[in-house]
Order: C-alpha cells, then sequence, then structure tokens
C-alpha cells in the first residue's frame, strides 16, 4: 500500500468516527427532546426548548430523507446507463463498484432515518 493511500484510509478511518459522534450525537439529543416533552407543561421556558428541539428533530428527519431520495436516484441513474450497454467493460466495472458504495449509504441513511424517528416517539 503506497504512502498516499495509506493517508487516504487513515482520513477515511478519522471521518467514519467523527460522523458516527455525530449521529450518535444526533440521537441523544432527540432523546432529550423525551424528557422535555414529559416536563415543557411544568415550566415555561421548558415550552421554547421543546419547539426548538423539534424544529431540530424535523430538520435532520428532513436532511435524511433527502440524503434517501438522492442516493436512490443515484442507484437509478447507474441501473439504467448500465442496462443501456454503452459503456466499456471498465466503465462497467467501475458503476458496479460505485452502485455496492451507494447502496451501502442509503442503507446506512436508512438505518440512520429510522433510528432518529423511534429514538423521539
Amino acid at each position: 500500500m503506497s504512502n498516499y493511500s495509506k493517508k487516504l484510509a487513515e482520513r477515511d478511518k478519522i471521518l467514519q468516527g467523527i460522523q458516527s459522534e455525530i449521529n450518535l450525537q444526533q440521537l441523544n439529543v432527540l432523546r432529550q427532546m423525551k424528557d422535555l416533552e414529559k416536563n415543557r407543561n411544568k415550566n415555561e421556558f421548558l415550552k421554547g426548548v421543546y419547539e426548538d428541539y423539534n424544529k431540530y428533530r424535523d430538520f435532520i428527519i428532513n436532511q435524511k430523507r433527502e440524503q434517501k431520495e438522492f442516493l436512490e436516484g443515484l442507484i437509478s441513474y447507474l441501473e439504467k446507463t448500465t442496462a443501456q450497454g454503452e459503456i466499456t467493460d471498465r466503465m462497467l466495472e467501475k458503476a458496479k463498484f460505485e452502485e455496492k458504495e451507494i447502496m451501502n449509504n442509503l442503507n446506512n441513511v436508512k438505518k440512520e432515518l429510522n433510528d432518529l424517528i423511534l429514538a423521539t416517539k
């Protein structure tokens, strides 16, 4: 493995760790929303905080839905492109690899979206 490849692998590992931490923090914030919901009627200040959390929740869920739609569009495009047969074998191989990566990302986004929705029910 070249030095450049090692650096890329290290960077990707760090980015995955950061993304995992972001997802964990998002879930924690949304779980705290449940506690706020229970206590918001006891304290006027908590009503505003709860509304902010609710807007944040909706924003995150919409963002995940948009990611899901975008990735599904990419997969559809790749499937149409490969079905047309007007690409070289190398391009076909690359397209199949990219489709697999996109499917993995799509599955992750679907899981994150489901976790977000379940965390706030």
